[in-house]
Protein backbone atom coordinates (compact mmCIF):
# COMPACT_ATOMS: atom_id res chain seq x y z
CA UNK A 1 0.00 0.00 0.00
CA UNK A 2 1.28 3.52 -0.76
CA UNK A 3 2.25 5.99 1.94
CA UNK A 4 -0.83 7.87 3.12
CA UNK A 5 1.04 11.19 2.90
CA UNK A 6 3.12 11.10 -0.28
CA UNK A 7 2.02 7.96 -2.13
CA UNK A 8 5.44 6.27 -2.02
CA UNK A 9 4.85 2.58 -2.73
CA UNK A 10 7.43 1.45 -0.16
CA UNK A 11 6.09 1.66 3.37
CA UNK A 12 7.70 0.64 6.67
CA UNK A 13 6.68 -0.67 10.07
CA UNK A 14 4.79 1.88 12.12
CA UNK A 15 4.15 1.25 15.82
CA UNK A 16 0.84 2.68 17.02
CA UNK A 17 2.53 3.35 20.37
CA UNK A 18 6.35 3.53 20.32
CA UNK A 19 7.91 0.14 21.02
CA UNK A 20 10.21 1.62 23.67
CA UNK A 21 7.19 2.63 25.75
CA UNK A 22 5.55 -0.78 25.38
CA UNK A 23 8.74 -2.44 26.63
CA UNK A 24 9.03 0.05 29.50
CA UNK A 25 5.55 -0.92 30.70
CA UNK A 26 6.23 -4.66 30.89
CA UNK A 27 6.40 -6.36 34.24
CA UNK A 28 9.13 -8.94 34.90
CA UNK A 29 8.01 -12.38 33.87
CA UNK A 30 4.70 -11.25 32.38
CA UNK A 31 3.50 -10.16 28.98
CA UNK A 32 1.95 -6.72 28.79
CA UNK A 33 -1.85 -6.72 28.79
CA UNK A 34 -3.65 -3.95 26.93
CA UNK A 35 -7.19 -3.30 25.78
CA UNK A 36 -8.09 -4.98 22.52
CA UNK A 37 -8.20 -2.41 19.75
CA UNK A 38 -11.77 -1.37 19.01
CA UNK A 39 -13.26 -4.01 21.31
CA UNK A 40 -14.06 -4.67 24.96
CA UNK A 41 -11.57 -7.48 25.47
CA UNK A 42 -7.87 -7.63 26.21
CA UNK A 43 -4.78 -8.89 24.47
CA UNK A 44 -1.23 -9.85 25.46
CA UNK A 45 1.44 -8.11 23.43
CA UNK A 46 5.20 -8.13 23.13
CA UNK A 47 6.01 -4.92 21.27
CA UNK A 48 2.58 -3.42 20.66
CA UNK A 49 0.45 -3.08 17.56
CA UNK A 50 2.27 -2.50 14.26
CA UNK A 51 0.95 -1.50 10.85
CA UNK A 52 3.11 -1.70 7.71
CA UNK A 53 0.67 0.16 5.44
CA UNK A 54 0.71 3.70 6.81
CA UNK A 55 3.90 5.62 6.03
CA UNK A 56 7.08 5.60 3.98
CA UNK A 57 10.44 5.72 5.72
CA UNK A 58 10.74 9.50 5.39
CA UNK A 59 7.38 10.30 6.95
CA UNK A 60 7.70 7.64 9.65
CA UNK A 61 11.04 9.20 10.60
CA UNK A 62 9.34 12.55 10.94
CA UNK A 63 7.00 11.11 13.58
CA UNK A 64 10.02 9.51 15.22
CA UNK A 65 11.15 12.96 16.41
CA UNK A 66 7.96 13.33 18.44
CA UNK A 67 8.15 9.71 19.62
CA UNK A 68 11.68 10.20 20.95
CA UNK A 69 10.65 13.28 22.91
CA UNK A 70 7.70 11.48 24.53
CA UNK A 71 9.67 8.30 25.24
CA UNK A 72 12.22 10.24 27.27
CA UNK A 73 9.51 12.14 29.16
CA UNK A 74 7.34 9.08 29.88
CA UNK A 75 10.25 6.93 31.01
CA UNK A 76 11.29 9.65 33.45
CA UNK A 77 7.76 9.77 34.87
CA UNK A 78 7.60 5.99 35.17
CA UNK A 79 10.85 5.91 37.14
CA UNK A 80 9.31 8.38 39.59
CA UNK A 81 6.14 6.29 39.83
CA UNK A 82 8.15 3.11 40.44
CA UNK A 83 10.09 4.93 43.17
CA UNK A 84 6.82 5.66 44.98
CA UNK A 85 6.65 9.38 44.25
CA UNK A 86 3.13 10.74 44.75
CA UNK A 87 3.87 14.17 43.27
CA UNK A 88 5.99 14.34 40.13
CA UNK A 89 7.42 17.50 38.60
CA UNK A 90 7.85 17.04 34.85
CA UNK A 91 10.13 19.06 32.60
CA UNK A 92 8.50 19.76 29.23
CA UNK A 93 10.81 22.17 27.38
CA UNK A 94 9.09 21.65 24.00
CA UNK A 95 5.36 21.30 24.71
CA UNK A 96 4.52 21.35 21.02
CA UNK A 97 6.36 18.08 20.55
CA UNK A 98 4.33 16.41 23.28
CA UNK A 99 1.09 17.58 21.64
CA UNK A 100 2.35 16.29 18.27
CA UNK A 101 3.23 12.94 19.85
CA UNK A 102 -0.29 12.52 21.24
CA UNK A 103 -1.80 13.56 17.91
CA UNK A 104 0.43 11.09 16.05
CA UNK A 105 -0.64 8.17 18.25
CA UNK A 106 -4.31 9.04 17.74
CA UNK A 107 -3.79 9.47 13.97
CA UNK A 108 -1.85 6.22 13.54
CA UNK A 109 -4.49 4.31 15.43
CA UNK A 110 -7.34 5.86 13.46
CA UNK A 111 -5.62 5.14 10.15
CA UNK A 112 -4.81 1.57 11.13
CA UNK A 113 -8.25 0.55 12.34
CA UNK A 114 -10.28 2.37 9.65
CA UNK A 115 -8.78 0.65 6.61
CA UNK A 116 -6.32 3.50 5.96
CA UNK A 117 -9.00 6.21 6.10
CA UNK A 118 -8.36 8.13 9.36
CA UNK A 119 -11.05 10.66 8.46
CA UNK A 120 -13.65 7.99 9.17
CA UNK A 121 -12.72 8.11 12.85
CA UNK A 122 -11.44 11.68 13.16
CA UNK A 123 -13.53 13.59 10.62
CA UNK A 124 -12.05 16.93 9.56
CA UNK A 125 -9.45 16.66 12.31
CA UNK A 126 -7.63 13.89 10.44
CA UNK A 127 -6.48 16.38 7.84
CA UNK A 128 -5.59 19.01 10.44
CA UNK A 129 -3.46 16.50 12.33
CA UNK A 130 -1.70 15.49 9.13
CA UNK A 131 -0.89 19.12 8.32
CA UNK A 132 0.50 19.56 11.83
CA UNK A 133 2.64 16.43 11.81
CA UNK A 134 3.96 16.43 8.28
CA UNK A 135 3.82 20.06 7.09
CA UNK A 136 4.36 22.10 10.30
CA UNK A 137 1.05 23.89 9.92
CA UNK A 138 -0.34 25.36 13.17
CA UNK A 139 -2.83 23.22 15.05
CA UNK A 140 -2.87 23.08 18.84
CA UNK A 141 -5.61 20.75 20.11
CA UNK A 142 -5.87 20.75 23.92
CA UNK A 143 -3.81 17.98 25.49
CA UNK A 144 -4.46 17.00 29.08
CA UNK A 145 -1.92 14.86 30.94
CA UNK A 146 -2.52 13.12 34.27
CA UNK A 147 -1.44 10.08 36.26
CA UNK A 148 -3.19 6.78 35.71
CA UNK A 149 -5.53 6.54 38.71
CA UNK A 150 -7.58 3.50 37.74
CA UNK A 151 -8.23 1.12 40.60
CA UNK A 152 -9.84 -2.25 41.12
CA UNK A 153 -11.19 -2.98 44.62
CA UNK A 154 -7.93 -2.46 46.47
CA UNK A 155 -5.98 0.71 47.11
CA UNK A 156 -3.22 0.06 44.59
CA UNK A 157 -3.13 2.18 41.45
CA UNK A 158 -2.49 -0.18 38.55
CA UNK A 159 0.10 0.48 35.89
CA UNK A 160 -1.47 -0.35 32.54
CA UNK A 161 -1.41 0.46 28.88
CA UNK A 162 -4.31 1.37 26.61
CA UNK A 163 -4.65 2.14 22.93
CA UNK A 164 -6.57 5.28 21.93
CA UNK A 165 -10.28 5.13 22.70
CA UNK A 166 -13.11 7.58 23.20
CA UNK A 167 -13.56 8.74 26.79
CA UNK A 168 -16.20 11.11 28.16
CA UNK A 169 -15.92 13.29 31.26
CA UNK A 170 -17.86 16.38 32.33
CA UNK A 171 -19.75 16.63 29.03
CA UNK A 172 -16.53 16.48 26.98
CA UNK A 173 -15.11 13.75 24.74
CA UNK A 174 -11.43 12.91 24.63
CA UNK A 175 -9.21 10.61 22.60
CA UNK A 176 -7.51 8.84 25.48
CA UNK A 177 -4.53 6.50 25.61
CA UNK A 178 -2.33 5.39 28.51
CA UNK A 179 1.40 4.63 28.56
CA UNK A 180 3.84 4.17 31.44
CA UNK A 181 1.26 5.21 34.03
CA UNK A 182 0.43 8.44 32.20
CA UNK A 183 -2.97 9.33 30.73
CA UNK A 184 -3.01 11.38 27.54
CA UNK A 185 -6.37 13.03 26.73
CA UNK A 186 -6.45 14.77 23.34
CA UNK A 187 -9.46 16.98 22.63
CA UNK A 188 -10.64 17.30 19.05
CA UNK A 189 -13.40 19.89 19.29
CA UNK A 190 -13.64 23.65 19.67
CA UNK A 191 -15.03 23.83 23.21
CA UNK A 192 -11.86 23.46 25.24
CA UNK A 193 -11.47 21.39 28.40
CA UNK A 194 -14.05 21.58 31.19
CA UNK A 195 -12.99 24.06 33.91
CA UNK A 196 -12.32 21.42 36.61
CA UNK A 197 -9.83 19.69 34.25
CA UNK A 198 -8.26 22.78 32.68
CA UNK A 199 -5.26 22.63 35.02
CA UNK A 200 -4.24 19.36 33.33
CA UNK A 201 -3.67 21.08 29.98
CA UNK A 202 0.03 21.11 28.98
CA UNK A 203 0.02 22.79 25.55
CA UNK A 204 1.94 25.92 26.54
CA UNK A 205 3.68 24.70 29.66
CA UNK A 206 7.41 24.05 29.85
CA UNK A 207 6.84 22.10 33.05
CA UNK A 208 3.90 20.59 34.90
CA UNK A 209 3.14 18.58 38.02
CA UNK A 210 1.42 15.20 38.14
CA UNK A 211 -0.34 13.80 41.15
CA UNK A 212 -3.12 11.32 41.92
CA UNK A 213 -6.07 13.68 41.92
CA UNK A 214 -8.70 11.76 39.97
CA UNK A 215 -8.89 8.20 41.39
CA UNK A 216 -11.43 6.31 39.33
CA UNK A 217 -13.10 2.94 39.26
CA UNK A 218 -12.03 1.18 36.11
CA UNK A 219 -15.51 -0.27 35.65
CA UNK A 220 -16.57 3.20 34.50
CA UNK A 221 -14.76 2.34 31.26
CA UNK A 222 -15.93 -1.10 30.10
CA UNK A 223 -13.43 -1.15 27.24
CA UNK A 224 -10.60 -1.11 29.78
CA UNK A 225 -12.11 -3.18 32.59
CA UNK A 226 -11.30 -6.64 31.22
CA UNK A 227 -7.78 -5.60 30.26
CA UNK A 228 -7.02 -4.28 33.72
CA UNK A 229 -8.61 -7.26 35.46
CA UNK A 230 -6.44 -9.62 33.41
CA UNK A 231 -3.33 -7.98 34.85
CA UNK A 232 -4.27 -9.03 38.36
CA UNK A 233 -5.36 -12.61 37.69
CA UNK A 234 -2.93 -15.56 37.54
CA UNK A 235 -2.45 -16.93 34.08
CA UNK A 236 -4.36 -20.14 33.44
CA UNK A 237 -2.15 -23.14 32.59
CA UNK A 238 -2.37 -24.30 29.02
CA UNK A 239 -4.21 -27.55 28.59
CA UNK A 240 -4.07 -29.47 25.37
CA UNK A 241 -7.43 -30.61 24.11
CA UNK A 242 -7.89 -34.37 24.01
Amino acid sequence: MPCLICGDETTVRSHIIPRALIHAMKRPGRSLVMNRRGDTGWVECQSGAVDTRLLCERHEARLGVFDAYAVKLCKTIKREIDAGQLVIDVSNPEPGRLVAFAASVVWRYAASRSDLAPQRALGVYARRIERLLFYDEPFDPPLLVSLNAYRLDGPEIMNMGAYPHLYSELDRRFRRFIVCGVIFDLMLDNRGPPPPMATLTVNDRSGFTLFDDFPAKVMREPKLATALAAMTLPRRPYRRRP
